[in-house]
């Protein structure tokens, strides 16, 4: 179901931006970005609030994918 394909998108995404986070930010000391001053942050590196906004357009890649499929199956 497409809930299901959001949720995994976004905790894919989400996964990857914590460890790129790591790896830049906190080990290489770039601060590329920074949301500690974001409640429910792990780290500096992920918020909720981006891990809901990751599914989001998750869903919306999803579905267009799925439209394309459509159109050129």
């Amino acid at each position: 179901p497409l809930w299901l394909q959001a949720v995994l998108g976004g905790t894919a995404i989400t996964a990857a931006e914590l460890a790129a986070g790591l790896v830049l930010n906190v080990w290489l000391g770039l601060d590329v970005w920074d949301y500690s001053g974001v409640p429910g942050n792990i780290m500096g590196q992920v918020c909720p609030q981006f891990a809901l906004a990751w599914a989001a357009l998750s869903a919306v890649a999803v579905w267009v994918e799925d439209r394309l499929h459509k159109i050129f199956d």
